[in-house]
């Protein structure tokens, strides 16, 4: 028997590896996937750090907001379950008489979050039926959910790197599940005498479509420094960004959906649907469409990269990405007009969001020292250190306070410049791109380094114990 599985085993790897061979994925399979394998593994083992007495102060604090909740809503309506679509549905349109702003597959009104969030001006309770279903999430996802995998103080999550759009998916906890909101971040932490640092690619997306699409202005704007998010705003709008703090973060979340939003090509009306529920920036379809405009007006090179990659998934079946990454779309040759124009959108998205991912693993895989190639200048001390976890473009570490000084400045240089990415797949940007380092002793608590100041500093200024 074990005679016959090695022999079956060998067989296997002379197919792959010439198929790996005849499709140029050998330096993917080698240099990317093979040493990222190696450091998950070890991530997996490590696991993730909670604090137990900080979980339990959360887990009262939110089972006695939901109590309020529930309190305050009990004197619109007695002997109700607020988290069922049916009863809720009835409540809201049959007693309050709230309009219908859309219905269900079935036929019923609906009570999805982007209804609620439009019929807030409509009554009060809508608030509150809202509020509660986000206390209740946390408590069900992150409390109750989490405590299955808490054991002696640490979540150990799988990490996988099969997904067909090469972005890694987690699961037993998923950590990309974690919202940016600290209270439940920071149920995250680092172990006495150690520090939470986030290692993040400061807007990775945009970074890597400005490569892909040469787009003169967006390049322009990353060489010298230029926020991308302020530019946006000041040239779709033809307005100046306000001097006001508080006005100007809410023109740069607008810009932020603009940037987001038709950065992949997407039609005005979609674009009013998602400006409002993922940043609850409000606009008419004249204004969608006149955004649109100008936003395509400004960076005028992106459409032609759209239909660059529409013609080719059409002619090969398949895109790649700036390391040689590929993603099959066999469902551009299908029937279905749906089916072609999903995997036309994939088409243009895949190897941004790829490459994104795979600038994370190639440093990660530096950093935890599994990489076949590594700059020694910025090679680093494994007793000082352990990597915890990648969520989406940033990585995660546990770091000895002592280290930290050493540690920052080096960690920037691997993720930024992986030698790996240099060296095997030869790329070169035209455009810097930067990580943003943020240390605190929780997750949600961190600071970001200001690489212009002095970092000994920074550091004596943290609360780190």
């Amino acid at each position: 028997y074990l005679g016959y599985d090695i022999y079956y085993e060998y067989k296997l790897f002379e197919v792959f590896n010439q198929r790996i061979q005849n499709q140029g994925l050998d330096k993917i399979f080698f240099h990317l996937y093979m040493p990222c394998i190696r450091a998950y593994e070890e991530i997996e083992a490590n696991g993730i750090y909670v604090n137990q007495e900080q979980f339990e102060a959360v887990e009262e604090k939110l089972k006695g907001d939901l109590a309020q909740i529930d309190k305050k809503l009990a004197e619109y309506k007695k002997d109700i379950n607020w988290a069922s679509p049916v009863q809720l549905g009835e409540f809201l349109y049959e007693e309050l008489k709230l309009p219908v702003l859309e219905t269900t597959p079935s036929g019923k009104p609906a009570t999805g979050e982007s209804v609620l969030l439009r019929l807030r001006g409509e009554h009060p309770v809508v608030q509150l039926i809202l509020d509660r279903r986000g206390v209740a999430i946390q408590i069900s996802h992150f409390i109750d959910g989490w405590k299955s995998f808490i054991h002696n103080g640490r979540m150990n999550p799988s990490f996988q790197m099969t997904t067909v759009t090469g972005r890694t998916s987690c699961k037993n906890p998923n950590l990309q599940q974690v919202p940016r909101d600290p209270i439940i971040r920071n149920l995250v932490s680092a172990p006495e005498g150690y520090a939470f640092i986030e290692v993040d690619f400061s807007q990775a997306e945009l970074r890597v479509a400005a490569l892909m699409s040469q787009d003169e202005t967006m390049m322009k704007a990353y060489k010298e420094g230029i926020d991308i998010h302020t530019l946006t705003y000041e040239m779709v709008s033809h307005e100046r960004l306000s001097s006001d703090p508080k006005e100007a973060k809410e023109q740069r979340k607008k810009a932020k959906a603009i940037n987001f939003g038709f950065l992949y090509g997407m039609g005005f009306r979609k674009f009013k649907e998602y400006a409002r529920d993922s940043y609850g920036v409000d606009v008419t379809e004249d204004e969608a469409k006149q955004i649109r405009q100008n936003f395509f007006r400004t960076y005028s090179a992106l459409p032609d990269w759209h239909e660059k990659q529409r013609k080719m998934v059409r002619m090969e079946g398949q895109v790649r990405n700036l390391i040689g990454r590929v993603r099959r779309l066999p469902n551009i040759y299908s029937v279905e007009q749906g089916k072609r124009a999903e995997a036309e959108r994939q088409s243009i998205n895949s190897p941004v969001q790829g490459f994104g991912s795979d600038l994370t693993l190639l440093g990660m895989a530096e950093a935890a020292q599994y990489s076949l190639r590594k700059n020694h200048k910025w090679s680093l001390d494994k007793t000082q250190f352990r990597c915890v976890g990648t969520v989406h473009d940033a990585t995660l570490f546990e770091v000895k306070i002592e280290y930290l000084e050493e540690f920052i400045p080096k960690i920037k240089k691997i993720m930024e410049s992986p030698k790996a990415l240099r060296t095997i797949f030869k790329f070169k940007s035209d455009i810097p791109i930067e990580v943003d380092v943020s240390v605190g002793k929780t997750w949600g608590s961190g600071t970001e380094i200001d690489f212009d100041k002095d970092l000994k500093e920074q550091i004596s200024g943290l609360k780190l114990s």
